[in-house]
């Protein structure tokens, strides 16, 4: 998958430094700086003539009305309406190059978001909630408008046309450029006051929204649960505790914004009136004229609604700079290892050897403790013990979704972490008690992973994997959406197409968690007789929850709290009459399942 190749500071920003954040941002808005440029353009063509048109009216009222010339009226007019179309026309092309700008710095910032988390290490995953993931995909995302360059391009317009006004303002009153002068900066730095209240609370909005997608996900995701145990009314508890735990923030924000607003708001208000007053009384006194008062307040006026977009900066950069910072903790977190050279060469057969292997996911929790095993190629080897002992965990460090604390593992004797991920992975097929299937058509579902595969071979793996006959009885057959999760199939067929997913892989390992979940006997049957042909000259490792598997297994391993405490045959393990003669006598040939 191509993703870019961006470097970022390895220390995230201290909140409330604005000037790291956004050189972090700046890689993704760097390919759209001739945009930007344009952008740049247009914005200062269109200062001359909020500068000029005040000038115009000044002349107007004080000269040509005077004079009675009706041509230069006309003129004068004329000019103004030109002047103010061509401002529109200027203006409109300026939102619409912005807009197609964020557009793009937000698809390159998604999609370099989206090809890291699928980088990152399935640890990160077990550790993170789904709400957690998405909020920062989708609704930090969306907050990102005030840290675009063009955002800082505006301020910086608008900085020059406040410096430009003011000189404008004392070149035609002083008295009164002071007094308008004075009112702007007291408003101005009382706004100030209110940023890293602002931002405090935009970091709790965002955190209740997070809360709110988690409850909503899980509500959706675990319906049938729901439904099944009649918790529909716990979970609207739970749902409306973090809504209303949302709304709470989101007001407490907006009262401190809207405030914000009110106080610019006032501030041109207050200033506006003052102005006239002291004007007509400059005007009663012949001091100036009426003229001069109109293009001065013209440019007051512009002054407040420069002086006002600056101060709404502050609040729209305080939220983008809360959430570019959360999006920098997901970008910071390290994705898994890929340095090692690619090889095409995929070897017949494997062995695997665990050697003195230690795994915890957290420091003070241990889960698998000075593991040694050796699983050889083309075996069918069994993972049996108690809920908890570590069976799952084991098979997952072969595949390296988690990496040993101590110890190495061994494929064909070439250490794990020294293959390419890509390289390793190809070969481990995994079927999980949970099947995981996409809402897309069958043949997309079996093809998976190997998506070069012509029909076909998706029909022989479907026919091998027990899959075909109910397949064909759909109305689309191969071409039939199964819905999220496949939702619209059962488990059995779920598991069939598992199988065929795997079977058209064609990898040399087989990590199979047997499922618990009771099928009916023809379904168990059919899924039993495609496993039996799959395993075949397959190393096949399986956490086994059947005695029929357990007795045709070449080797087991016996798990318990995290150690392996016994290993051999059936047989052998029997006349032992150790724990796993306990473990048969009292789950498996009872009939009953192990879980892990």
């Amino acid at each position: 998958m191509a993703h870019f190749k961006i470097k970022y500071a390895a220390v995230l920003p201290r909140p409330h430094q604005t000037w790291p954040l956004v050189k972090r941002f700046w890689p993704f808005m760097q390919p759209y700086k001739r945009l930007i440029g344009v952008v740049a353009a247009l914005m200062i063509i269109g200062l001359p003539i909020s500068v000029a048109a005040p000038f115009l009216v000044k002349y107007l009222i004080d000269t040509v009305v005077q004079s009675g010339d009706t041509r230069k009226l006309f003129v004068i007019g004329s000019a103004l309406i030109g002047l103010t179309l061509f401002g529109q026309v200027l203006s409109y092309g300026q939102s619409l190059l912005n807009n197609r700008f964020h557009l793009l710095v937000l698809y390159r910032m998604r999609r370099h978001l989206f090809a890291h988390l699928l980088h990152l290490p399935t640890s990160f995953y077990t550790q993170h909630d789904t709400g957690y993931i998405m909020s920062r995909q989708r609704d930090d995302l969306k907050n990102l408008s005030g840290m675009m360059a063009d955002t800082f391009l505006r301020a910086a317009i608008n900085l020059v046309r406040v410096i430009i006004f003011i000189g404008l303002l004392f070149y035609l009153d002083v008295a009164l450029a002071a007094t308008g002068l004075i009112l702007t900066v007291v408003f101005f730095g009382a706004n100030l006051l209110f940023s890293r209240p602002l931002r405090r609370r935009n970091e709790a909005v965002q955190e209740a929204e997070t809360k709110t997608s988690t409850a909503m996900h899980e509500g959706v995701i675990g319906i049938s649960l729901i439904k099944a145990t009649t918790q529909e009314k716990v979970e609207l508890r739970r749902y409306v505790r973090a809504l209303s735990e949302h709304v709470r923030a989101v007001f407490r924000r907006d009262l401190l914004e809207i405030f914000s607003d009110e106080l610019i708001g006032l501030a041109a208000t207050v200033g506006a009136y003052f102005i006239v007053l002291v004007g007509a009384y400059r005007i009663m006194a012949g001091e100036s004229t009426f003229g001069n008062l109109f293009a001065f307040f013209m440019y007051l006026s512009n002054l407040f609604g420069a002086t006002g977009s600056l101060m709404r900066l502050n609040s729209n950069l305080q939220r983008s700079m809360n959430s570019l910072q959360r999006i920098y903790e997901v970008l910071d977190t390290p994705a898994e290892t890929m340095t090692a050279p690619r090889t095409r060469h995929k070897p017949p057969q494997c062995e695997i050897i665990f050697n003195d292997v230690s795994f915890n996911y957290m420091p003070e929790v241990s889960v698998l403790q000075n593991i040694s095993a050796k699983i050889s190629a083309g075996a069918q080897v069994a993972l049996v013990g108690p809920s908890g002992a570590g069976k799952t965990t084991f098979a997952h460090l072969i595949p390296r979704f988690y990496e040993p604390v101590t110890g190495s593992i061994l494929l064909n004797g070439k250490n794990l972490r020294e293959m390419h991920l890509y390289d390793l992975r190809r070969l481990i097929g995994v079927v999980p008690q949970d099947v995981f299937l996409f809402d897309r058509t069958i043949r997309e579902n079996i093809a998976y992973g190997n998506h070069v595969a012509d029909p076909g071979d998706i029909e022989k793996a479907a026919v091998a994997a027990n899959a075909h006959e109910f397949i064909v009885e759909f109305p689309n057959g191969y071409e039939s959406k199964i819905g999220e999760r496949g939702i619209r199939l059962s488990g059995g067929q779920k598991q069939r197409l598992a199988i065929a997913r795997e079977i058209l892989r064609n990898p040399p390992i087989l990590i199979l968690d047997e499922a618990t979940s009771s099928l009916d006997s023809a379904s168990e049957a059919l899924i039993q007789e495609a496993l039996q042909r799959f395993k075949k000259n397959r190393t096949s490792i399986i956490i086994a929850h059947r005695l029929s598997t357990v007795i045709e297994s070449d080797w087991i391993l016996v798990f318990d709290k995290g150690r392996i405490i016994e290993q051999g045959r059936h047989e052998e393990l029997l006349a032992q009459g150790g724990f796993y003669t306990f473990l048969f006598e009292t789950q498996f040939k009872r009939g009953l399942v192990v879980t892990d």
